[in-house]
């Protein structure tokens, strides 16, 4: 009788290591709670289910017989994270004015937009920007005085004479800011035009 049992025992076990090997390769598993998912699974219907790979879509969720069904992102869509989505993201089209393409937009990774030389990329929320101007503002130092720091350093762009001696014109690309010291009037020699300065004020800067 004993021996019998054996012998049933050992036609049994090769099938129950199959069924652990194909739950292993299927991508499931049956578990107690969502809590027992990894990283690279979700939870669905007691099971945890693997997660489709970045540029792919899920079509067909696991089951306790079969893995999850992926399928990648369609030309123009993308999806950039490990995921279970049924649908792929849009990729964005850099069609705002004095846009440029950075980077291109691939099954894996949306497109990166950026803006031509000349503006910069404002950002209102996490998906609306727009491009916006460069101002270029200048600084006026009278002898004595330090110029005002530029990220590019002083340049000299023209100057003129006053009762207290030479005055020079820095340039700056800080945005919104402006400097003016009353009283003179100098040449902007990059855009030809002639600027009268009054009392000294500060718009945008204390």
């Amino acid at each position: 009788m004993f021996h019998i049992q054996v012998q049933h025992t050992r036609k049994l076990l090769p099938c129950v290591l199959l069924s652990l090997i194909v739950g292993v390769v299927m991508g499931q598993r049956s578990v107690s709670s969502k809590r027992d998912c990894s990283k690279e699974e979700y939870w669905t219907d007691g099971l945890c289910c693997d997660k489709c790979a970045p540029g792919f879509k899920l079509i067909r969720k696991c089951s306790s017989s079969m893995a999850s069904q992926c399928e990648k992102c369609s030309e123009g869509t993308y999806l950039d994270n490990m995921n279970y989505f049924p649908n792929c993201f849009r990729c964005e089209k850099c069609t705002k004015r004095n846009a440029v393409v950075i980077s291109p937009c691939t099954p894996q990774k949306n497109t990166v937009c950026g803006c031509q030389h000349g503006y910069y990329k404002k950002v209102f929320d996490q998906i609306s920007w727009d491009c916006v101007p460069v101002k270029r503002t200048v600084s006026v130092a009278i002898r004595g005085l330090p110029p005002k720091p530029s990220p590019r350093g002083p340049e000299i762009l023209s100057g003129f004479r006053s009762g207290s001696g030479q005055v020079r014109v820095w340039k700056e690309f800080v945005p919104k800011v402006k400097y003016e010291v009353g009283n003179a009037a100098f040449m902007d020699t990059r855009q030809g035009r002639r600027s009268r300065m009054g009392q000294r004020r500060h718009n945008g800067v204390d």
